[in-house]
């Protein structure tokens, strides 16, 4: 009786037998190629035929596969096949031979590219033998037109593939508007935010110069009305008594005091209604013709005769007259300040004297004196209202002189800048366009 076990073994005698049989018939084949006429005829083959040691090393060669390979017939033992073929191929064929011994028979597709960088298909077969111990494979490969089995399955999946694109950009740009939307809306929080911090402390500031300028001009109010005051009270007194005793002399001069007393409270009131006159820019001027050289001829005698104080006046100029267009009152406002500012700040019998000149058609004025000057760290804040230096002492005064006085020269579209040093003096330059003048020389 014949068991499953002697069937197996049957089955693999007769395998062997048939492997053995088809080694010998390839064996011989291979025999039979070292003939010429059957050379010549593996030659005549369309198809590329290689039959190489599992190594690599090539036995045989025909023609197509010569010219894809590009290699030298005369010196085939050099060659490795596996060097030759395009890194495509060698990956898919290495694949195949990982799986040849078992199957003996392969059939692949791959890709190979030639040394024009042009690149087209192959169908490809390998077929593994044992031959006197030696593993050989035969390798052929022909080129053929790959493709899709079912173009109408590939319309579908390109027409998938599309709405699938389109779905997911369409996506996209939601999230991205999305994300869009949330960086405007938080770029417009924070300049919104830094809006409000600016506000802020726009009002800080504004909040602590007005404080300052609210204790400047307290203490301003309360040291000059109250010098004046007193001395108007005391000149009461005192006139009371020089009339009782009929000295004329003395009570002549207490009436001055009382006077010059009142025109210092006036001038105080002037200055202070000019600050609240003109606290924004201003925009209307009254331009007229005048004799700029007779006008400060003219506020140096008024001052000498209202402050009484000693001083050498100079008007520095090579002109007998100059007749400017601007505005004269802003002009003598100016002037008389900063006169008024050097006769009050310096010992009597120091000079004051003041240089008129015009260079490409820009008036300077420059009024320099020899008076206390002005500490360093004071210069800063000359301009601001109510602001007085701290060297003045008892000296009297507003502390709005400057501040006006640089509101009138922008006006004039002037400049105005100041240099002093303290117990050295100071210099005050003013420069004004001018277009239309008359200049009279002395002679």
């Amino acid at each position: 009786m014949t068991t499953l076990n002697d069937n197996h073994k049957k089955s693999n005698s007769d395998k062997l037998e048939h492997n053995q049989i088809d080694n010998e018939k390839i064996s011989s084949e291979l025999n039979i190629l070292s003939n010429s006429f059957y050379k010549n005829a593996f030659d005549l083959v369309e198809d590329c035929i290689v039959i190489l040691k599992i190594n690599g090393e090539i036995i045989e060669i025909n023609n197509v596969a010569v010219e894809r390979y590009q290699i030298d017939i005369t010196n085939l033992s050099s060659y490795n096949f596996y060097e030759i073929i395009s890194k495509d191929e060698k990956i898919i064929f290495n694949a195949q031979l990982e799986q040849i011994k078992e199957s003996e028979y392969k059939v692949f597709n791959s890709q190979y590219i030639d040394k024009n960088s042009e690149s087209f298909f192959t169908e490809n077969k390998i077929k593994y033998i044992l031959v006197n111990n030696q593993e050989i494979l035969f390798y052929v490969s022909k080129v053929v037109n790959i493709k899709m089995e079912n173009e109408e399955d590939q319309k579908i999946l390109n027409l998938q593939l599309q709405k699938l694109v389109k779905e997911r950009t369409s996506q996209l740009e939601e999230a991205l508007q999305e994300l869009r939307n949330e960086i405007d809306e938080k770029v417009q929080t924070e300049k919104e935010l830094v809006e409000v911090r600016n506000d802020l402390l726009r009002s800080l500031e504004l909040e602590r110069e007005y404080s300052e300028l609210k204790s400047r001009f307290v203490s301003m109010i309360s040291h000059e009305y109250r010098t004046p005051l007193t001395v108007i009270l005391s000149a009461t007194y005192i006139l009371e008594y020089f009339f009782n005793n009929q000295d004329r002399d003395k009570f002549k001069e207490s009436i001055h005091k009382i006077q010059v007393s009142v025109q210092s409270m006036t001038r105080l009131l002037e200055d202070v209604m000019k600050i609240g006159k003109n606290d924004g820019p201003i925009t209307q001027l009254k331009l007229n013709k005048f004799d700029l050289i007779f006008t400060i001829d003219k506020i140096i005698n008024e001052i000498k005769f209202v402050e009484k104080i000693n001083h050498i006046y100079e008007i520095k100029s090579n002109y007998a007259s100059l007749i400017v267009y601007l505005d004269e009152k802003l002009i003598n406002e100016i002037i008389r300040n900063i006169i008024h500012n050097s006769s009050k700040y310096s010992e009597k019998d120091t000079n004051i004297v003041v240089n008129v000149n015009i260079i490409n058609n820009l008036l300077y004025i420059i009024i320099s004196d020899e008076g206390i000057g002005i500490p360093e760290d004071d210069l800063k804040n000359l301009f601001e209202p109510f602001f007085r230096s701290g060297n003045v002492g008892a000296v009297e005064g507003t502390g709005l002189g400057l501040h006006l006085s640089k509101k009138y020269v922008e006006a004039l579209r002037g400049e105005m800048f100041i240099e002093s040093k303290q117990n050295k003096g100071t210099k005050t330059t003013l420069v004004f366009p001018v277009n239309n003048y008359e200049i009279n020389l002395k002679k």
